[in-house]
């Protein structure tokens, strides 16, 4: 900490040391279907496949279009649709499983089913291809909602091409006449 002035100024990194291990993960969720406005959770469990002990991996879940963080008992945080996880300290054939509820958007306009896809994300991981884990939901539509029938629109009068001459014409008459009774 550098203080001059009366103003302070700290530099600070975040380290995440490489340590060779295999960290895997796999995500359930506990609704096969949903409806827009239901909530459902995501389990994501990551197991330490060895050699080492692992420290310092984090779960990355970019959630779906329409999907909202709602909450998570294990810690994890939101920052605009992306949800992390510390995963911490995980000793060799460990596991440790995190729960994201998320919430579906009311009326929902996405695609079905969802597909959510979250990975591991661990320095020194020695096998990358098991550090993603996905679920998939398929999304009920919502029943139709009929809309309250509009009144049938009042018909303006109109004119075909030869009436709107004819006007032209008889317009054009009153209006010579009017000149030639002012001369």
């Amino acid at each position: 900490t550098i203080m001059t002035n009366n103003k302070a100024t700290e530099d600070t990194t975040t380290r995440r040391e490489a340590v060779v291990t295999d960290l895997a993960l796999s995500k359930q969720v506990d609704k096969a279907e949903m409806k827009a406005g239901e909530t459902a959770t995501y389990t994501l469990t990551v197991t330490n496949n060895g050699p080492s002990e692992s420290s310092g991996a984090q779960i990355i879940d970019t959630l779906p279009k329409g999907m909202k963080f709602a909450s998570s008992s294990d810690g994890c945080v939101d920052s605009s649709g992306t949800v992390t996880c510390s995963v911490g300290t995980l000793a060799k054939d460990a596991t440790k499983a995190f729960h994201i509820t998320v919430k579906l958007a009311s009326p929902y306009t996405g695609t079905s089913p969802i597909v959510n896809t979250a990975s591991v994300d661990a320095p020194g991981d020695t096998n990358p291809d098991n550090n993603k884990g996905t679920a998939t939901t398929k999304v009920t539509p919502d029943p139709l909602v009929t809309p309250e029938p509009k009144p049938d629109p009042v018909p303006v009068p109109t004119l075909s091409e030869i009436g709107m001459l004819l006007m032209l014409l008889l317009v054009g008459m009153v209006g010579a006449m009017q000149l030639r009774r002012r001369r």
